[in-house]
């Protein structure tokens, strides 16, 4: 705890300066919300004065550091008049407020998505067989290629098949100064052009933020994204023409008279923008 007497000098309008006590400082208390709070408490009196004068006597800004922890800041004020004193009295009391220092805290969980699949792999023991075909970093070619594979569909119509993917959530605290929606809102729905946060390159797609005003100069921002390490977001589409989709009753997986099916299967990819990542600022 520390005190202090402070002489504020002249007051605006010229009257007798006002002299400030600073009476009490709290500990460092933790709230349930995970924000410290502490409070200064001072005395301002003098033969003549308002509110107004007391508070610029104190001279307190919000956002100012508390002296004996800069990570607190002012962030809320009560004062008032001390009645019955026999001159101007005044109780200004200064909370300040800080967050927990966070590393990106996390959480993720898995899910299955069901997608419209007319192709799956077939692959033996030794190898041989009709493995699905990824392209690099889950960016299709600009001229289609089939992505191999064994026909499931019928008739060229697609099966509904489970796809396992993650969901990642990771939030932190920025400063007002650190904080940039534009960059936020840009990255909506681009993957990761590098390695981040140990997911591989295109594996992981840039949901959504989601804000939170915690405390005066303090702004909480959960990132939410999805993980796709296998197709890396990409799906499967049967080439079609003006008849619909082509169709063939002759398949190297199959061989002929078992039926018809897409004749030709390409990847489509809905989020071909890779970006970097490090924009977001996560704190790994």
């Amino acid at each position: 705890m520390s005190y202090g007497i402070f002489p504020s000098g002249e007051t605006e309008g010229g009257q007798s300066g006002l002299t400030v006590i600073e009476t009490y400082t709290s500990p460092a208390i933790r709230q349930d919300d995970e924000r410290i709070r502490r409070v200064r408490e001072f005395i301002v009196y003098g033969e003549l004065g308002t509110l107004d004068q007391a508070l610029a006597a104190v001279n307190i800004q919000y956002g100012d550091p508390h002296p004996d922890d800069p990570a607190a800041v002012a962030v809320d004020v009560d004062a008032s008049i001390l009645p019955e004193t026999g001159r101007f009295a005044a109780r200004v009391a200064y909370t300040y407020s800080a967050e927990r220092e966070l590393l990106a805290e996390f959480s993720i969980d898995a899910d299955l998505e069901f997608v419209d699949t007319w192709r799956v792999p077939v692959v033996n023991d030794d190898g041989s067989g009709f493995p699905l075909l990824f392209p690099a970093d889950g960016i299709p070619p600009l001229e289609r290629t089939d992505i191999g594979g064994c026909p499931v569909d019928i008739g060229g119509q697609p099966i509904s098949r489970p796809l396992r993917i993650g969901r990642y959530q990771t939030a932190q605290n920025y400063t007002r100064e650190d904080f940039n929606f534009a960059t936020l809102f840009d990255a909506v729905g681009c993957r990761n052009d590098a390695e981040f946060l140990g997911f591989p390159r295109g594996s992981l797609l840039y949901g959504r933020p989601r804000s939170t005003n915690l405390a005066f100069n303090t702004i909480r921002v959960t990132h939410e994204f999805v993980v796709d390490p296998l197709q890396l977001h990409m799906r499967q589409q049967a080439r079609a023409n003006e008849e619909g989709i082509e169709l063939t009753n002759d398949h190297p997986c199959t061989g002929v008279g078992f039926g018809t099916y897409a004749s030709f299967v390409y990847w489509v990819q809905p989020y071909p923008r890779l970006i970097d990542f490090e924009v977001l600022g996560i704190t790994p």
